[in-house]
């Protein structure tokens, strides 16, 4: 097994860092502070910061056309032009107010799926929706927990997906034309007790890599036998989620957070909620970008 150790990328005090998107328009890292909703975004080359503040928890972003977004906040969509830092609504989903967004991504269409949880994390609180092209929307999965780390198989035949507490990573037959899950299949057993599997992305050869939290890595395992095949120490507990950005995108950039650990912990690992990179010898692919009508 190969090991990495991540480097400082974005020193930063989130609460709940998640989300990060490769912005390859722009050239720019975005990532969300979903407790404290915030969106940033970060130049690693000029190293300029820049964030936009929403009223709501601020769960995920996708890309839009142009130097658009598309936030996933308390139980809305909403575009954010990032320039003038203006924002429309493009719908609301009824939900209880303890219910917020949690991890979002975009289909190979441009649909987007949104992730449900309850504010307490509790057991079956949860679901997912998907967001058509149109702006109808369906709810696929009930009865989640803490839905994670959507992505899609290098054929797209497959949609992976963790629903934090069951410590798997499923694998469903996915409809490119419906955009529909079916016969779900358990392809990763994930440790449990202290670290909980979090984010995830694909890399070029088809592996999947996951956020650890409470395991202060990223690790990555081969869906083909749930092999684990390297991992990505990071100087902080909570790791939450993964992206590959950079011009080749050959740079995986890991988000992290201050939320839950003790006066104790924070002395030891100071840069908790800082955003951290490391080269792993293998690169991913820029992501889907939302094509949903406005």
């Amino acid at each position: 097994m190969k090991q990495f150790r991540a480097q400082l990328e974005v020193k930063i005090n989130t609460s709940l860092g998640e989300g990060p998107l490769w912005h390859q328009d722009q050239n720019r890292l975005y990532f969300v502070d979903i407790v404290n909703f915030k969106v940033h975004s970060y130049d690693p080359v000029t190293k300029d910061k820049s964030e936009w503040s929403f009223p709501s928890y601020v769960g995920a972003i996708a890309r839009g056309d142009r130097n658009e977004l598309f936030v996933a906040a308390q139980n809305e969509l909403v575009l954010l032009d990032t320039p003038a830092g203006s924002t429309k609504s493009i719908l609301s989903l009824d939900l209880a107010k303890d219910i917020r967004f949690n991890e979002c991504k975009c289909d190979p269409q441009g649909r987007f799926w949104m992730g449900t949880m309850h504010l307490e994390a509790k057991k079956g609180a949860g679901a997912l929706y998907r967001v058509d092209l149109e702006g109808s929307v369906v709810k696929v999965l009930p009865g989640l927990s803490v839905p994670n780390g959507f992505c899609w198989s290098l054929d797209t035949q497959y949609m992976y997906h963790i629903d934090t507490f069951d410590y798997v990573v499923k694998r469903f037959d996915y409809d490119e034309k419906l955009g529909s899950l079916t016969n779900p299949k358990n392809v990763i057993s994930l440790p449990g007790d202290s670290m909980l599997p979090d984010g995830m992305c694909i890399d070029r050869n088809g592996n999947l890599w996951i956020a650890m939290w409470g395991g202060g890595k990223v690790a990555c395992y081969n869906p083909k036998d749930g092999e684990l095949i390297v991992q990505v120490e990071v100087p902080a507990p909570h790791v939450t989620s993964c992206a590959f950005g950079g011009d080749n995108f050959d740079t995986l950039y890991i988000t992290t957070a201050r939320l839950g650990l003790t006066d104790d912990q924070l002395e030891e690992y100071p840069l908790s909620g800082s955003v951290f990179s490391c080269k792993v010898g293998v690169g991913g692919f820029e992501t889907f970008k939302c094509r949903i009508q406005t």
